[in-house]
């Protein structure tokens, strides 16, 4: 196990241009965000600013317009990179979510520290498990635009995924979702086809060429299947 943490941290130093820090500076735009991450414990992956995440953020910046005064949740947040972007764009709400408790601290770290140099909107940080209303019933059909990077990994919580997507959802929510492409074709042609059996997906430009981003809005409906994949 340490063996294949010690691949995946240095297939991130490569990706990344540098070596594997607790702290890294991310330039998004015309700003720079420092932000806290981990290698420890269970928090291997998802305590790390990965290409998907940045690339996010990127398009984020860019589209900044779609931000302004609309409610925003990233889901999966990790470092909550995507969601303090979003909170730095002028949006009503923000709230960043992750499945992992020991992540939310790390992402009030770097949530309070971008604050420190940046005006945020309103951030809420808390758990959410997908599936499970117990974590997000007051935000059922509320939200309006819905952030992710790397979420697809996990065949077996694709259901899951897209019931909360769905639950989330409103008929004019847009739902960002980035991932690096080629490690598993398969389970990603899967997810998109799911998807696609509730949501209009199309394809974004990405600058990086190993990322995909998906742009998602809710199908009418009339459109959707009758039963439930």
């Amino acid at each position: 196990w340490s063996a294949h943490v010690g691949r995946v941290l240095r297939q991130f130093a490569h990706s990344r241009n540098r070596e594997w820090q607790p702290r890294t500076e991310v330039p998004i735009g015309a700003w720079t965000f420092n932000i806290k991450q981990t290698h420890h414990g269970d928090l291997n992956y998802g305590g790390i600013v990965w290409d998907s995440a940045v690339e996010l953020s990127e398009y984020v910046f860019r589209s900044r317009s779609l931000l302004r005064g609309r409610s925003v949740l990233e889901l999966g947040a990790g470092t909550g990179l995507v969601g303090i972007v979003a909170a730095a764009l002028d949006p009503s709400m923000v709230t960043i979510t992750d499945s992992q408790l020991d992540l939310l601290d790390i992402i009030k770290a770097n949530v309070s520290h971008a604050a420190t140099r940046y005006s945020l909107s309103p951030v809420n940080v808390q758990q959410l498990v997908w599936g499970d209303k117990n974590h997000y019933g007051s935000l059922v059909g509320k939200v309006d635009i819905l952030l992710g990077s790397d979420l697809i990994y996990e065949q077996y919580a694709y259901g899951d995924l897209i019931e909360s997507l769905r639950d989330l959802s409103h008929p004019e929510t847009v739902i960002l979702l980035s991932y690096r492409v080629g490690r598993n074709l398969q389970a990603e042609s899967d997810f998109k086809m799911l998807l696609s059996n509730h949501f209009e997906v199309e394809m974004a430009r990405c600058s990086n060429p190993r990322i995909e981003m998906l742009v998602a809005k809710p199908l009418p409906p009339s459109v959707e299947p009758a039963a439930p994949f």
